[in-house]
């Protein structure tokens, strides 16, 4: 029997495959065989993410990278540039971004596709990781059980069904495409220059997706082992350095915006390096445990504030289990591989040096897995072997399958919108996690639900005091009661707790316009933009505020650059159409309302706006039937106005 990792080194000639003999017989029912296995692994795990497609977007990163990210919403050159330049929430991840531009260009900011186009590049994952296991040395029938099991397990949730990690689907596409590049090359040898050539390429789209994709050369070391190549081990590192220093940049770069954003270390603040270390090793054994016993998941996982003597279990299963590896016989290589695979590709993100304010994620785990799933089928396999258990090989395998789709499915359900989300994660940590009661009170707040927000928001506060977003809910909830001067101590405190801040800003300037200060709202809203320039909220209030003030050149340089990110903003044209026929244009205002129009059909203010440019320039036929139309939509014209119309007409 061939060592396991070498079986690929046959090759099958055409006169084997078309001439009709056993051997090509034979190849050509396992090609089949491969087919028809893939094709209902792919069925299977389309039907168990297909409850996905009624999922909405969530308040937890979705905003600047999808719903509120105004560089999506055109696909111009000046955009384009912006987003392959721009960092959004102090990640560099410009490839899926833009493919969110085209979907917005799409269908606008209806959730179905984006969900659709998540569950495709999924499937696509699915097809990589059965043909890597399969060029590993799996058969047919256990690469099918170890891909159903990684496509369809729960800790793929995560990745597939929010919107935001698009990067996770999109990097592993390119980075299993490099890996099946490199394991087929290194099948039939050693790999040449062409296969360098496919493997930067993909490099680099995988690294423009996600900084995760830093552990490639790591990876293909790995298969250099599992294939035993049989020159240097010298060359295996020389030939890699180019991906090595490509490794090196992107990851010092991601760095250095974490630290300028100050998210660097904060969380673990408190924690020597030494706890760190165990954490880490804690946070590794966790998630090793999960993808064998998916329980416990969470979308967001709180830092601990100290470490448990549960905590120091990890280093030392972390012993137990490179003991195992060592002493595992004819299973020493399978385990070696398949664990250091999941190991190396957790790396980097065990935050050790924190990154954010989770420690433990299961998205952190969609490529990692990849190695269980290896060792799965190798069971599997392994099982099906044995004369004894050969008989309980496909029952095992059918109802561990199917316990974990039916969880899948479930764990879709906590997706579908924010407050489901955040609900799941409070149930897990009611006493630990602020940002879950900060974000549901933030999704009630948005619909309206003022009690129940102030509720989430308060105990939030409690919780954590220096959490700026739940001032600001509170602050936001007494505005919406009318509250004016209730709402300025919650925004106040926001802004002293994170002083750059544009949307408590807009929310204090707010108040300070209702209130009549004008010249501090336009301070706030100067501030506001200094901070982020695409903030579409401080642009439309300083429109009003400019107003206000009879600024009448800055109003419409206000509301020009709110439409260069905004084309699409029906309210914002007939704003402009407005100020341009104040300032006795009524032709250019009169193309404003029109376009105004094609935004929202019948809006009944937009129909007298455009009857105003029409009599304006002369045209009182066509400003008679644009106010009847107003009208026959409910607008409340002048008194006398139609009259007026009318009577002009009779002269």
């Amino acid at each position: 029997m061939p060592e396991l990792g070498q079986s690929h080194h046959r090759y099958h000639t055409c006169i084997d495959a078309e001439c009709g003999t056993p051997g090509g017989s034979k190849e050509s029912r396992a090609r089949l065989k491969s087919r028809v296995l893939l094709a209902v692994v792919l069925v299977v795990t389309a039907a168990v993410f297909m409850p996905a497609l009624w999922c909405g977007f969530v308040n937890w990163d979705d905003p600047p990278y999808v719903t509120e990210n105004m560089r999506i919403r055109e696909l111009s050159v000046e955009n384009l540039g912006a987003i392959f330049s721009e960092p959004v929430s102090g990640n560099y991840n410009p490839l899926p971004i833009l493919t969110y531009a085209v979907e917005y260009r799409l269908v606008g900011l209806a959730p179905w596709l984006y969900h659709l186009d998540n569950i495709l590049l999924h499937l696509a994952c699915v097809v990589l990781v059965f043909a890597l296991v399969r060029r590993l040395g799996l058969t047919p029938e256990a690469a099918a059980v170890a891909a159903l099991f990684w496509g369809v397990h729960p800790m793929r949730v995560e990745s597939v069904v929010w919107v935001t990690e698009r990067k996770d689907v999109l990097f592993a596409v390119f980075f299993l495409l490099a890996l099946l590049v490199y394991a087929r090359a290194l099948a039939r040898g050693c790999p040449t220059w062409r296969t360098w050539a496919l493997i930067l390429p993909l490099f680099s789209l995988s690294l423009l997706s996600k900084i995760q994709a830093v552990t490639l050369p790591l990876c293909l070391l790995l298969l250099d082992l599992w294939f035993r190549r049989q020159d240097r081990p010298a060359r295996w590192v020389v030939e890699k350095i180019p991906l090595f220093l490509l490794s090196f940049v992107v990851g010092y770069l991601g760095l250095s915006v974490q630290v300028r954003i100050g998210a660097l270390g904060a969380a673990l603040s408190n924690l020597s390096l030494v706890e760190r270390v165990v954490l880490g090793a804690w946070s590794l054994v966790a998630q090793l445990g999960k993808q064998l016993l998916p329980v416990g998941l969470s979308p967001y996982h709180p830092y601990p504030t100290e470490l448990s003597p549960g905590h120091y279990l990890g280093a030392v299963i972390l012993v137990g289990l490179a003991v195992l590896v060592a002493k595992g016989g004819k299973w020493r290589r399978d385990l070696a591989f398949g664990l250091a695979f999941f190991s190396v590709n957790l790396l980097f993100v065990l935050q050790v040096v924190s990154a954010g304010d989770a420690f433990l994620a299961e998205r952190f785990t969609y490529v990692g897995s990849v190695g269980v799933a290896f060792l799965v089928g190798r069971g599997f396999e392994e099982l099906s072997r044995r004369r004894f258990y050969q008989n309980l090989a496909r029952p095992v395998a059918l109802v561990g399958l199917s316990v974990l789709a039916f969880a899948t499915v479930g764990r879709i359900g906590i997706w579908e919108n924010s407050e489901a989300l955040w609900s799941s994660v409070i149930e897990r940590y009611p006493d630990s996690a602020a940002v879950a009661w900060t974000n549901r009170g933030g999704y009630r707040l948005d619909e309206g639900r003022l009690d129940e927000a102030e509720k989430d928001s308060q105990r939030a506060v409690d919780l954590d005091p220096g959490t700026s977003d739940a001032w600001n809910n509170l602050g936001r909830i007494q505005f919406e009661r009318g509250d004016l001067e209730g709402a300025i101590p919650f925004y106040e405190k926001a802004m002293e707790l994170r002083p750059a801040f544009p949307v408590a800003l807009c929310n204090r300037a707010a108040v300070a316009a209702r209130q009549g200060d004008l010249p501090l709202a336009l301070d706030l809203l100067d501030r506001a933009l200094a901070l982020d320039p695409l903030s579409t909220d401080a642009r439309r209030d300083r429109v009003i505020v400019l107003k206000a003030l009879g600024l009448g050149d800055e109003v419409l340089k206000e509301i020009q650059a709110f439409l260069k990110l905004v084309p699409d903003d029906a309210s914002m044209h007939n704003e402009l159409g407005v100020t341009l026929l104040d300032r006795g244009d009524p032709g250019e205002a009169l193309i404003s309302f029109q376009r105004a129009l094609q935004l929202a059909p019948g809006n009944p203010l937009f129909l007298q706006n455009r009857s105003y440019a029409l009599l304006a320039l002369g045209r009182r036929q066509e400003a008679l039937a644009a106010a009847l139309e107003a009208e026959a939509h409910g607008a409340m014209l002048p008194a006398g106005y139609l009259e007026g119309l009318r009577g002009g007409l009779g002269n």
